[in-house]
């Protein structure tokens, strides 16, 4: 415990390990955890299970977002070096989207911390490409049945023009 009263696990020198902060904050990996989260994983975090509270008992004013959807970038890039406090993997290749942008068209997703975007909460993007799907899905449909319909109009006018020409 230092005098702060936060607590650490395998402390030597830089290298926590596991620290509990006096006001409840829990950090896995070298640094302190983020200001505004009560749990920071510096590096992959793999889990069984996870549950977002999202019964319609807790929300009202209820409204669609597919037309934000369409205007998020998904990007490749790759990660910075040295960039412990976030756990990445220097140099690495990944994709995603970048938290700044999201957060002009859909800041629901973004988590700020002192104000600036720091990260994204994916889950939350995912009912809306689940959204897109069904939708476009519909209207692949609808277009199916145009275009069945209209093979249909196609055969029976060829039929008619050779009829009319075997006359």
């Amino acid at each position: 415990m230092d005098t702060s009263g936060n607590y650490y696990i395998d402390d030597v020198g830089n290298g926590r390990a596991f620290t509990i902060q006096k006001a409840g904050g829990i950090a896995m990996g070298p640094a302190l955890p983020t200001a505004g989260t009560k749990l920071d994983v510096q590096g992959a975090l793999r889990c069984v299970g996870f549950t977002n509270a999202s019964s319609a008992r807790y929300k009202h004013d209820v409204r669609p977002l597919l037309d934000r959807l369409v205007q998020l970038e998904p990007v490749e890039f790759t990660w910075n070096e040295n960039m412990p406090e976030i756990g990445s993997v220097g140099g690495t290749k990944d994709v995603g989207m970048i938290a700044e942008d999201v957060a002009k068209v859909l800041p629901e997703a973004v988590t700020f911390i002192d104000g600036k975007p720091e990260g994204l909460n994916y889950t939350r993007l995912t009912a809306l490409a689940i959204r897109a799907i069904k939708d476009q899905q519909r209207e692949l449909e609808k277009k199916d049945r145009e275009l069945a319909a209209l093979r249909e109009r196609l055969d029976r006018l060829e039929s008619l023009v050779q009829e009319s020409g075997s006359r």
